[in-house]
């Protein structure tokens, strides 16, 4: 782990804001039309016994409320044990940023706006330019206006739940992939209008996933509150 108080801050709050970060990719995952350009997650990474650490990017994200995977997405510059395309598995308190862009705006990314607070106007156009992106005012994080309320597409899913559930062309309980129900996984993204269509649907909310963690787990692992307590209440009921 770094000692650096600044980069350590940064790692908090990417951590702490991570929700965000999966709640995108989550519906990124179930659109026919992508609309992200790029998404990502940072871990700081050393040679085995060696102090040296090199902060390094990972794509093709997966997470499961424990555990983050991927791929490595850059060559290291002094690291002999790591290799590009080198797949990664790390605790999500190893995680120390995150970065998802969408229509040449990026998201996220607080230790490169921490690195941006410190450049010149002159250094910031040159430095976005060279990533391709648009990265606004050093600061942003998500959607700057309520990052915490129902994400559109869990408003507009739900309604058409509603209908093919009652057409017979989903199941409450359905698995989607992987062992994974629907609910857990809309759980796991903070989806709360779609869980509870699914909930008053007759959706398992005691069910585990292939990892051991109910809805409620998967919920509570990224502190989605009001999603929790939902699936609290019916668990308990």
């Amino acid at each position: 782990m770094s000692t650096d108080p600044a980069v350590e801050a940064a790692a908090s709050l990417a951590r702490e804001t991570f929700r965000y970060f999966w709640r995108e990719l989550m519906w990124e995952h179930r659109r026919i039309v992508p609309a992200l350009d790029m998404s990502a997650v940072k871990f700081g990474f050393s040679d085995p016994g060696e102090p040296a650490l090199e902060y390094m990017w990972v794509t093709d994200v997966m997470f499961d409320g424990k555990v983050i995977t991927g791929t490595l997405l850059n060559e290291p510059h002094e690291l002999k044990t790591f290799r590009e395309g080198l797949k990664i598995e790390r605790p999500l308190a190893d995680l120390y940023d995150w970065i998802y862009a969408s229509m040449g705006k990026a998201w996220g990314a607080i230790s490169v706006q921490q690195l941006r607070r410190q450049m010149s106007v002159d250094e910031r156009v040159a430095h976005d330019d060279a990533w391709g992106l648009d990265f606004g005012e050093p600061g942003n994080l998500s959607d700057p206006d309520e990052p915490d309320a129902d994400h559109p597409m869990d408003v507009n899913m739900a309604v058409r739940l509603i209908e093919d559930i009652a057409k017979g062309e989903i199941k409450p309980n359905q698995v989607i992939a992987d062992g994974w129900t629907l609910l857990q996984s809309l759980s796991l993204g903070g989806a709360k209008a779609c869980v509870q269509v699914l909930l008053d649907s007759g959706a398992d909310p005691a069910r585990k996933a292939p990892n051991g963690l109910t809805p409620y787990d998967l919920a509570k692992s990224l502190r989605w509150s009001s999603l929790a307590e939902l699936l609290g209440r019916k668990s308990d009921s």
